[in-house]
């Protein structure tokens, strides 16, 4: 059995270029004259069915042209003679067989065991005459069965014939290209009555000149529709089936080629699929509900096709009960995964063997890039953000690849020296995907190093997202290692001080290279709609991040062991007191090696993800215990001298310090700190407010420290600033 729907394909045949091509998959509606003494048989084969002795005609029509091929199938279960013989016309002037005045046909039969096929003109007046004969007795057995292929040449015909019925052809010879323009192919069987049923035929095929080089490659056969969930119904019947469709413009036989769904596998009996043309195919390995991968290979082990759908490709959590089929949008784009699939839009659940009611153009200007990559001592895995096409590589350490000629989302390569820790390797590499968007990319590689606790910090955080917009989390790699985020968990504490359960991060490798950032959030989209000043392939979408509540939380990083690695509780008043909302403004870290925090600035959007911070400071470095960092100050929100560091770094521990800010008239108006116990080194920071929140109006002020020892040293520092409006 074909197929459940294949009445519905074969409506839908056409005849291009006036080709004619019948695998008898159906029924006999494009045959003409005594179509009631033949029948298709179990093989879908055309088999003679008459009663008794007599002769049986049928012809179809077709418009012959110069560059026009023939291959038919052909058996005589029986041996031929003078009284049981075929006659098959290649080319004839009438449908019925008595009206022919002019054409060319093959006999099969005559006296004796030298029967052959022996090639006739023949012309309007005159004897029939023998233009070609293959070699005596290739016919001549009680059983016999021929594969005849007919090629043009130069105005010729080569015709060629296995008579084992296989396709392992010998030339016979060739003869002239006699007639063109319209006209039938017939088929003319006499006989006895013990051999009215042992004619079979199958796989006619007249059409343009396909050279034997011709093999399908990916794409030429897609897989464009699936039921895999038929229930309940909509209107197609309670069954799962399978669409194919001709994306080339040959006609392509699947006899032998395969289908595998989840490792379970599919066999294909002879099937002619012409050119745009489709195939319902209901016999397939289970579908499952919740997705498989498909994959179509040839007769020559080629992949033709594959995907790997999943129930989210409906985009439609209604029709993903039950009921509708999965169609392509554009066959064009048959590479892409879930953008290209849709639940179908027709009223009866779907559209087999028709053109899917979803059909429209994608455009796809994206060229593909390098999602990932597994690197080992001698050998370096990269997986591509889409199915690619590899075409070559530069790079001189490169040994070899090991690549298909379809396009895949993974490439294998394989070195001729060993990868060394602490290096970084950069492979120059081009690649297109399935559209011809090309990628030439130069890609870092280096082996993952061991990872020590603060070689990873946060360094910016939103946690007061816009609306109902997305938090992320964004942290820098300050170390010289290249460090693998795939095992780093996301967490926080909880009331009493204890680690929250924490999922990982990435399930496959995430390498963040020294001085590297990475922000993620669960909604990218909504991250790179809402902040114009972002660095797109730093930013990743993960599926959970911990709760970060608006006016207090806490994040920390950790490996699976439990170790910290860094960790940052905010608050919101952490955001700088000048600003009248904090919604959608993220807190940025002033720097890398730095604990003092400050929000993000106006002029870039509020946030940085996956780029350096609107507010880093570089650390200044001084002979002095303290330093000013600038001595101009412009807190207008603009990412530019917003506020300025107080620096220290001391001699030894035990220091105590007060820092006080007055006007140039020697008036007080912010106590920056009082009595506080300073490490060895840190830093302080003023935004231009008084000890109110308000900002100071323009003109100079005065920094003045003093910070004292327990065994009884007092130092003073002293420093001006300029506050500008």
């Amino acid at each position: 059995m074909k197929s459940l729907f294949i009445s519905v394909m074969a409506m839908l045949s056409s005849v291009a270029f006036g080709q004619f091509n019948e695998d008898f998959s159906s029924s006999l509606s494009k045959w003409k004259g005594d179509t009631n003494e033949f029948v298709i048989n179990a093989n879908q084969q055309l088999q003679s069915n008459a009663t008794g002795a007599g002769t049986s005609w049928v012809s179809a029509p077709y418009h012959l042209q110069n560059d026009f091929s023939f291959q038919l199938w052909l058996s005589m279960a029986f041996s031929p003679s003078t009284t049981n013989y075929l006659k098959f016309y290649l080319f004839a002037d009438h449908v019925q067989m008595d009206s022919i005045q002019e054409g060319v046909y093959c006999k099969i039969g005559k006296s004796g065991t030298t029967d052959s096929y022996d090639f006739y003109l023949q012309k309007k007046g005159k004897k029939d005459s023998l233009v070609l004969s293959a070699p005596p007795g290739w016919a001549g057995a009680s059983n016999n069965k021929a594969s005849i292929k007919i090629l043009p040449f130069n105005n010729q015909w080569i015709v060629s014939i296995d008579p084992l019925g296989e396709e392992n052809f010998e030339t016979v010879d060739t003869i002239p290209q006699y007639f063109s323009g319209n006209g039938y192919f017939g088929i003319c069987c006499k006989y006895s009555t013990s051999n009215a049923k042992k004619f079979f035929f199958d796989e006619i095929i007249i059409d343009k000149y396909v050279p034997d080089t011709f093999v399908a490659k990916y794409g030429d056969i897609l897989i464009s529709e699936i039921m895999c969930d038929p229930d309940p119904v909509i209107a197609l019947p309670n069954q799962e089936y399978l669409e194919l469709y001709n994306n080339s413009d040959v006609v392509i036989s699947l006899k032998s080629w395969t289908l595998s769904v989840n490792g379970s596998t599919y066999t294909f009996p002879k099937i002619l699929l012409q050119p745009k043309e489709y195939y319902v195919l209901n016999n397939t390995p289970t579908l499952l509900n919740e997705g498989a991968e498909i994959i179509l290979t040839s007769n020559k082990d080629e992949i033709i096709h594959s995907i790997n759908y999943s129930d989210k490709w409906y985009q439609d959590p209604f029709k993903e009960e039950g009921g509708w089929s999965l169609e392509m949008m554009d066959v064009t784009h048959y590479c892409l995964g879930k953008e290209n699939w849709k639940a179908s839009n027709s009223l009866v659940g779907g559209t087999p063997g028709k053109v899917n009611s979803i059909q429209q153009i994608i455009i796809d200007e994206t060229a593909p890039d390098v999602d990932y990559f597994y690197a080992a001592e001698n050998e370096i895995i990269l997986h591509f953000t889409e199915p690619t096409y590899y075409s070559s590589s530069s790079t001189s350490f490169i040994d070899s690849v090991f690549y298909k000629n379809y396009p895949q989302d993974e490439l294998k390569i394989s070195l001729k020296d060993s990868l060394q820790k602490g290096m970084i390797y950069y492979l120059q590499l081009s690649a297109k995907d399935c559209a011809l968007n090309e990628l030439n990319s130069t890609v870092k590689i280096a082996l993952r190093d061991s990872t020590q606790q603060g070689d990873i910090v946060v360094n910016e955080v939103l946690f007061n997202p816009l609306g109902d917009g997305a938090d992320f989390v964004e942290i820098f790699n300050r170390s010289n290692r290249v460090i693998d985020l795939s095992q780093l968990r996301f967490s926080s504490r909880n009331d009493k001080g204890f680690l929250n359960a924490a999922d990982e991060i990435s399930p496959h490798p995430l390498i963040l290279f020294p001085n590297e950032y990475g922000a993620f959030t669960i909604d990218k989209n909504n991250i790179l709609q809402n902040y114009f000043t972002h660095d797109e392939k730093r930013i990743f979408e993960i599926s959970a991040l911990p709760s970060l509540n608006n006016d207090a939380g806490n994040i920390v990083l950790l490996w699976p062991n439990g170790i910290v690695i860094d960790e940052f509780h905010y608050t919101e008043k952490m955001h700088d007191i000048l600003l009248d909302g904090v919604d959608g403004i993220s807190l940025e870290r002033i720097n890398p090696n730095s604990t003092l925090w400050h929000s993000a600035a106006q002029d870039v959007g509020w946030a940085t993800p996956g780029l350096p911070n609107s507010q880093y400071l570089q650390s200044v470095a001084s002979s002095n215990d303290f330093h000013l960092q600038d001595k101009v100050l412009t807190p207008n929100q603009d990412g530019q001298k917003d506020f300025t560091l107080i620096h220290y770094q001391l001699d030894k521990t035990g220091y105590k310090a007060n820092i006080n800010i007055y006007e140039a008239s020697g008036a007080l108006v912010k106590i920056l700190i009082s009595d506080y116990f300073l490490s060895t080194q840190g830093e302080f920071q003023w935004n231009g407010t008084d000890d109110n929140g308000n900002l100071l109006p323009a003109g100079m002020y005065i920094l003045y420290a003093e910070y004292f020892h327990e065994d009884g040293t007092v130092k003073h520092w002293k420093e001006s600033v300029v506050v500008e409006r």
